[in-house]
């Protein structure tokens, strides 16, 4: 798997993971505004996530484990929080609906691969 490849699937599956908690949301047309937003947050939570899996590796205990697990959902809340033009909710709200929306599911993986392809 290239990196590319690592990121863009990093960036999707935190998206999902943050999303999955969120309740069904309705069919939208998002703003490729805010799907940009979107993008943005999605790949600082999964570089944050790249992060915690060294942390998970080195913790020694279970309840270290956790510890880390808390603190890590605490701070992708916190750096969703911090992006430009999307709040939690929405971030929630998309990251469910790419589940469902191939559609939605194709513009973002486009925008995650023309912002990966720019670093």
């Amino acid at each position: 798997m290239t990196f590319k490849t690592t990121v863009k699937a990093g960036a999707l599956a935190a998206a999902l993971a943050i999303g999955g908690t969120a309740a069904m949301a309705e069919s939208a047309d998002y703003s490729d505004a805010k799907l940009d937003a979107f993008v943005t947050a999605a790949l600082d939570v999964s570089q944050m996530n790249a992060e915690l899996q060294r942390d998970l590796q080195a913790a020694e205990t279970p309840e270290e484990q956790q510890q880390i697990a808390t603190e890590a959902q605490a701070e992708a809340k916190s750096r969703i929080e911090a992006a430009d033009g999307i709040t939690v909710e929405e971030y929630a709200a998309i990251g469910q609906e790419l589940q469902t929306d191939q559609e939605l599911a194709a513009r973002v993986s486009a925008m995650v691969e023309d912002r990966v392809e720019q670093q």
